[in-house]
């Protein structure tokens, strides 16, 4: 009696499963094998060749959709500057509708006048009856 290799038993055990795709599926998993086993990872070359491929070509659709969403934005942020113009607000668009933050951006705006102001208003002296 002829022994069986583990590749042949297995060839048999499918067949019945499998039926005509059992040969060429036997000669795929074979090749996967001796592939995972010359690799130093234990992977077949062809899973790691496919994955890599698969992530570079992630990448590129997410650099692609990056370009694509650029011109919208510069549009969007043209298209917000235009109303803050139309709106009359020209300057900080951190100030927009913030009267306070206004009159702090505001260039007519001097710390040291207003230090001297209040020291004025302060040292003054008092008519006393």
């Amino acid at each position: 009696m002829k022994m069986l290799s583990v590749g042949e038993c297995v060839k048999i055990q499918l067949t019945g499963f499998m039926e005509k795709n059992t040969v060429k599926f036997m000669k795929e998993l074979w090749s996967l094998l001796l592939s995972a086993q010359q690799n130093a990872s234990g992977v077949p070359q062809q899973f790691l060749d496919e994955k890599e491929a698969e992530i570079h070509q992630k990448k590129d659709d997410r650099i692609a959709q990056e370009i694509q969403k650029k011109p919208e934005k510069e549009g969007m942020d043209s298209e917000l500057e235009k109303n803050k113009t139309m709106d009359g607000d020209v300057g900080n668009s951190r100030s927009y509708g913030d009267p306070v933050a206004s009159a702090l951006n505001s260039t007519n705006f001097n710390i040291e006048e207003e230090k001297d102001n209040d020291f004025k208003r302060t040292s003054r002296p008092k008519n006393r009856l």
